[in-house]
């Protein structure tokens, strides 16, 4: 028995120090100031999962808006809000300006 409660609290303790440095790493990464890059859009997909819903307890489908751009040659997945989403069309190209893993804005060519 003893057994069993070192174990649950080395796990215990392992996900709460991941769950630290990850906060940190996260806050760290949004205070950089955005990145501006000139990018075309390559791909757009909208990945649905299924999450728990704390302030509703149940289980809802939620979804991330993910904007694959080429950037110097190379392709770099972004997360975008819906309505920054339906706004993009494969092959546009234009400024983008990221922070991150987040799209912050790209600004087409006219």
């Amino acid at each position: 028995m003893q057994v069993i409660a070192v174990l649950f609290l080395i796990l215990w303790g392992a996900s709460v120090v991941y769950g630290v440095l990850y906060g940190i790493l996260t806050v760290r990464e949004r205070k950089q100031r955005p990145k501006c890059k000139r990018a075309t859009v390559l791909r757009k997909e909208e990945a649905r999962y299924e999450a728990y819903s704390m302030t509703k307890a149940i289980m809802e489908t939620k979804s991330d808006f993910l904007i694959t751009f080429s950037i110097d040659g190379k392709a770099q997945t972004f997360k975008g809000g819906p309505g920054f989403y339906t706004g993009l069309q494969t092959g546009e190209q234009g400024m983008l300006f990221y922070q991150g893993d987040r799209v912050v804005d790209f600004q087409k060519d006219r």
